[in-house]
């Protein structure tokens, strides 16, 4: 009976031991495991610390290589020749087709509209004016205008037909001249608004008037109405400033449409004079034109 007390005491012993050694070896691989992640993430650190070093090491190779090119752009700014202005060389002057340079292909692309007037036709108080829109860069459309107020017909008039000095007759009827129309412009250079030749046909309807009477009750006056067909050839000045300048001339057909002239009886009128006085009932005849117009395009 004490036999089997003490074998059942010593396998009690035993399996207490082999516990404890299990739980020991647990512990040790236990141990053994957090080393092996410690260590893991100690070279996941120093990685990420390589990888930033590199980083920073490629910033700096290319900071070394932007520096050295721009020492090789100095140099070869200090290599280039020096400029005429300080160079002991003579000075060539431009040739003579550079020294007029007006309008450039890109500025005729760009610009649309321009307006031009005549200034001679100002001194005889005309207002005559074109106004023109770019519908394609070989072509335009022109809308030719005229107001005038004839301030020297009275007088030139009044003197031939009813023989006074200018304080012996009256204006009866202003000295009017009303023109517009409408013109199509087919330019060759087609580079738009630039420089360039051009045709340019157009029709307009006119009307003017004009009455004087003398202190002895003679008496003349017209009012006429009438349409003008006109072929234009001419030539362009485009400057890049805006400015612009246009001479032109040409031949028309000028019919009158109707009206009314009146002088009293017992003037007398030479050929000359007859000549200038409209008749609303002439079937037509030909015109000319001279055209020079200065204005601005944009």
């Amino acid at each position: 009976m004490k036999l089997a007390n003490l074998v059942i005491f010593s396998l009690f012993c035993n399996a207490l031991l082999f516990g404890e050694n299990i739980e020991d070896e647990v512990k040790r691989e236990a141990d053994e495991i957090r080393a092996s992640l410690k260590e893991l993430r100690e070279k996941e650190i120093a990685v990420q610390n390589k990888s930033e070093i590199d980083a920073k090491k490629r910033e700096v190779e290319s900071s070394r290589e932007e520096a050295r090119r721009m020492e090789r752009e100095l140099e070869t700014l200090h290599q280039a020749p020096r400029p005429a202005a300080l160079s002991s060389e003579p000075i060539l002057a431009p040739a003579a087709d550079q020294l007029y340079v007006t309008s450039t292909p890109t500025k005729g692309y760009e610009r649309k509209f321009a307006i031009s007037f005549s200034p001679i036709s100002l001194l005889f108080g005309q207002m005559d004016m074109r106004f023109q829109i770019k519908l394609l860069d070989f072509l335009s459309l022109t809308f030719p205008m005229l107001v005038g107020f004839n301030y020297i017909h009275p007088l030139s008039y009044g003197q031939a037909l009813l023989k006074g000095n200018a304080s012996d007759y009256e204006t009866t009827a202003l000295p009017l001249s009303l023109e517009g129309g409408i013109g199509l412009k087919l330019s060759t250079a087609n580079n738009g608004l630039a420089d360039s030749f051009f045709i340019e046909p157009r029709v307009t309807v006119n009307y003017w008037q004009l009455g004087v009477k003398n202190s002895y009750g003679k008496e003349f006056s017209w009012d006429v109405m009438g349409v003008k067909s006109m072929m234009l050839i001419g030539w362009d000045w485009y400057y890049d400033s805006g400015f612009m300048m246009s001479l032109a001339g040409g031949v028309g057909y000028q019919k009158n449409l109707g009206g009314e002239v009146y002088l009293s009886q017992g003037i007398a009128v030479s050929k000359e004079m007859a000549r200038n006085i409209p008749d609303p009932n002439r079937h037509g005849e030909i015109d000319k034109m001279l055209e020079f117009k200065t204005g601005f395009v944009w």
